[in-house]
């Protein structure tokens, strides 16, 4: 392998896009450190440079090496398949808010891929920011709004979502992509 990288290879719709990073901790009585048989787990330098790195993955942000790169698509990966693994990471201190390359966070990720569960758990266990707008000034709000999903729209919601943050916002949203049936809520009438 070898060689260093500034992207990654997320990709998405232009309806949603995520990633920054805000560090958690493991304490004692909380998370359990991640154990080093479980076979999702990549190596012990890997994870340590997943917590010292860039806030932006690709882009503008610093070059990475394959390793390192190899290591947060995987985080990536697990927002968008619902792994509930990446919440012990982000615990451990892997970033909440880090990016993809393009501006993508585990939130918005998993908000946009559908899994609800996990986007919760990252922002009740984790510490992920709710209202964290990606580099398309979009929140996972915005994301939840776009696939129609109501149940986490109103989840979002109730944990702090603003409906008007960003552009295209969640109302817009609502209005562009068919999701008429969800302005009652986000206008909170």
């Amino acid at each position: 392998m070898g060689g260093t990288h500034n992207s990654t290879h997320d990709e998405q719709p232009d309806a949603a896009q995520p990633d920054s990073a805000q560090p958690g901790g493991a304490r004692p009585g909380e998370a359990q450190p991640l154990h080093p048989a479980d076979p999702r787990r990549p190596s012990g330098t890997d994870f340590e440079a997943a917590i010292a790195a860039p806030s932006q993955v690709g882009g503008n942000g610093p070059e990475l090496s394959d390793e390192q790169v190899e290591f947060l698509n995987k985080l990536f990966d697990m927002a968008r398949e619902g792994d509930r693994l990446l919440v012990e990471y982000v615990k451990q201190g892997v970033p909440a808010e880090i990016q993809n390359s393009r501006g993508d966070t585990f939130l918005i990720l998993a908000a946009y891929s559908g899994q609800g569960e996990l986007a919760l758990a990252l922002i009740d266990e984790a510490g992920a920011d709710v209202n964290y707008l990606n580099q398309s000034n979009q929140s996972a709000l915005t994301c939840a709004v776009f696939r129609g999903d109501e149940p986490l729209v109103r989840r979002l919601l109730e944990r702090g979502a603003q409906p008007d943050a960003g552009s295209p916002n969640a109302i817009d949203a609502a209005k562009t992509f068919g999701q008429a049936a969800l302005l009652p809520l986000l206008e909170g009438k």
